[in-house]
């Protein structure tokens, strides 16, 4: 080696040393003094890129790579940090396409495809991200970044056990990872664990930032936990705190349109409604104005639905606030030959209530002469479900989770007709109806409220399930359907339990309220203490998820209107999977339905299982789905004039096994009529060739 040779290892040995220690000035020095000597040295060229970029200089480190490439065309490493900094430049397709080369270069570096994995995820290409992640897990299983990445991808798409999995899996290697204890949180939350989920929200908040934009969206999430367990006091605090540490318009918003999911009393609920009411008339004398208000995490009213009230015109206002944020349409001239289009977009295209309704309409569209586009959103937990209904229909599109992505995919497809299956159970499809995208907009009752949305057109009910004065109740147009729009398949009787399995005696009258917890209005009160005081052995049962606080709250509510002894015979159970769940229906002397809040699967599950739902019909469509099965099925004996006829005829059918038997009998010889009625498909099919004009 000569001696200008062993001049600039030296140099390269000690400029490498400042790098690393962070002295990026001396080590920029050092580099550069290299270059004047060999300016085709292609290490150095290489370092000074990835220095130029760490010093916050990409288009120069561009530069430098591509230079150093020249000079070493086949370098794997050269071109991994090429597409780092084509990253952070926001060069995606070239990032991308530098990872690929790294990648083909070199099929077993580790640190490219795990990089080219989280680039994926984040444009939106998971099944890529995916494949490349598990690759990367594959040639190394303690791969910390690529566990981290892979949790973030699960996260996304919804499946949060393996989300949880990688995200515990980094933590075990670094118990101080920031990102893993805050997305772990999100996930946990997810699935009902909010003590372990606020746990590791304490673990973030102890080591962040007093303020900017990340600390309040901490801030937020905790604010959400909290108002998911209804514990509002905390939760309004903490968006008091993002609101502080970032003052953005969101965090007042979420602070005006904060709901409990279950109130003290009727008083609190109407004391909560005024404050809406009072907020969302405040927003809209001076709107604010949000880039992307899905990214930008506006909340939706979905508990506004369980206060038993007419909504119209809250959520007229609520969506008039937010369409300023929005484009008002992107429509592309529908296809006039060939096929009429009718598209349906939703979250819930997988094992879930809203595709066990609405599923069979699909391919009997399909069948009927149309074409069927089905748009599943990206974050939609996938199954068998989602791969056999975009089996039945002509093409199935996944929606990336950016509104103008979005936009641009449905357009694309040219429809006559767009209908929503559902709005107001997530935030997506909510704002991604407030931009017309076909010629005819509608929607579904998967949620069954109406939406406030100017651009969808129509509400497709079932005059089974409405009042008389129901168009009052939509901002939509009303198409009463004649008959269920649905394709529901009977239940399969599970095997037979005793009541000792479920921890109960022979002599218990079991009156079962099977609902999510958040739909016991504070008006069922009257039916939970009316039936524990006139029924001595009355045992109510209620499903929970063990880890919220829902619970306690009915509790401490109905403590103070019941005795010791009857408050003791409320149990709470953890929700059950499907065949412990029929049993529980089938071993129970009476299903409750809730008061304003009807379940419509779980009537049709009952019925299906032969047993008696007891219901009360209330004023608005949400709340008279299980009266308008019995009313199809010509049966009476188990809806309630009143309220007060409610408690009554619970405890009749609860008590006298005769009178039950009789009722049972009767379900069972008809209830089969539910299954294979295709009034309400049919009709709905001749309502969507009228609107396309075939």
């Amino acid at each position: 080696m000569s001696q200008a040779q062993e001049s600039i290892a030296n140099m390269l040995q000690l400029a490498m040393q400042w790098h690393q220690t962070g002295d990026l000035v001396k080590a920029e020095a050092a580099y550069r003094q290299i270059l004047i000597q060999n300016p085709e040295n292609a290490d150095v060229l290489h370092l000074l890129g990835v220095l130029s970029s760490q010093a916050g200089r990409p288009d120069s480190a561009v530069e430098l790579l591509l230079a150093a490439l020249r000079i070493r065309p086949h370098q794997p490493a050269i071109f991994n940090d090429l597409a780092k900094t084509y990253r952070i430049l926001g060069h995606w397709q070239a990032a991308r396409e530098a990872f690929e080369v790294a990648i083909d270069l070199q099929p077993h570096f580790i640190d490219a495809r795990n990089n080219l994995g989280a680039l994926l995820h984040e444009h939106n290409d998971s099944e890529s991200a995916l494949r490349h992640l598990q690759k990367a897990l594959e040639l190394d299983a303690n791969h910390l970044e690529s566990h981290y990445n892979l949790g973030c991808v699960y996260l996304d798409q919804s499946q949060f056990k393996p989300a949880i999995q990688h995200f515990e899996q980094v933590l075990r290697q670094a118990p101080e990872h920031y990102g893993a204890h805050y997305n772990l949180a999100n996930a946990l939350k997810q699935v009902g664990d909010y003590t372990w989920a606020m746990e590791h929200y304490q673990r973030v908040i102890a080591r962040m930032p007093e303020t900017g934009s990340h600390t309040a969206q901490i801030f937020c999430s905790v604010a959400n936990t909290y108002r998911d367990q209804a514990q509002m006091d905390a939760a309004m605090a903490y968006y008091q705190q993002a609101y502080q540490a970032d003052p953005q318009a969101v965090y007042q918003i979420l602070q005006a349109t904060l709901l409990p999911p279950v109130y003290q009393s009727k008083q609190d609920l109407q004391q909560w409604r005024n404050r809406l009411e009072q907020s969302i008339t405040t927003l809209a004398q001076q709107p604010p104005v949000f880039n992307d208000p899905y990214q930008a995490q506006l909340p939706t009213l979905f508990y506004l639905a369980y206060q038993g009230q007419n909504d119209r015109d809250l959520l007229i206002k609520m969506a008039s606030v937010y369409r300023l944020s929005l484009p008002k349409t992107r429509v592309s001239e529908p296809v006039t030959d060939g096929r009429p289009r009718v598209g349906f977009v939703s979250h819930f295209f997988y094992d879930h209530s809203v595709s066990h309704y609405y599923g069979g309409l699909f391919g009997m569209l399909e069948a009927a002469g149309f074409e069927v586009h089905l748009f599943v959103l990206a974050n939609t937990p996938r199954d068998q479900v989602t791969q056999s209904l975009c089996e039945r229909v002509t093409a199935s599109h996944t929606l990336p989770m950016d509104l103008s992505l979005a936009r641009q995919e449905i357009s694309a497809q040219a429809l006559n007709l767009l209908i929503y299956t559902d709005i107001g159970m997530e935030a997506f499809s909510y704002f991604l109806a407030m931009t017309r995208l076909a010629p005819i907009q509608a929607v579904l009752a998967g949620h069954p409220s109406t939406s406030g949305i100017p651009t969808l057109d129509y509400y497709l009910s079932s005059q089974w399930f409405e009042p008389p004065e129901a168009a009052a109740h939509y901002s939509e147009t009303l198409v009463r359907l004649n008959g269920m729009p649905a394709d529901y398949q009977p239940p399969q009787p599970p095997p037979e339990a005793a009541r000792a399995d479920f921890g109960l005696s022979e002599n218990d009258h079991v009156y079962l309220c099977p609902m999510m917890l958040y739909k016991v209005h504070p008006d069922f009160d009257h039916a939970v203490v009316g039936i524990l005081q006139r029924d001595a052995q009355a045992v109510i049962v209620f499903y929970y998820s063990p880890a919220t606080q829902l619970h306690r709250v009915l509790r401490e509510r109905w403590a103070k209107q019941l005795t010791p002894e009857q408050g003791q015979r409320i149990q709470f159970w953890p929700w059950a999977e499907r065949e412990r769940f029929y049993q529980a229906i089938l071993m129970s002397d009476v299903i409750l339905d809730t008061f304003h809040f009807s379940g419509v699967n779980t009537a049709l599950i009952v019925l299906g299982l032969g047993k008696v739902m007891l219901t009360w019909p209330s004023s608005f469509m949400r709340g008279r789905f299980c009266a308008g099965l019995y009313d199809y099925l010509g049966l009476k004996g188990a809806i309630a004039p009143t309220q007060d006829a409610y408690i009554d005829l619970a405890c009749q059918l609860g008590t006298d096994a005769q009178v039950r038997l009789q009722v049972e009998t009767e379900i069972q010889a008809r209830s089969s009529a539910l299954f294979s009625q295709q009034s309400g498909l049919q009709a709905l099919s001749e309502w969507i060739r009228e609107q396309v004009n075939v």
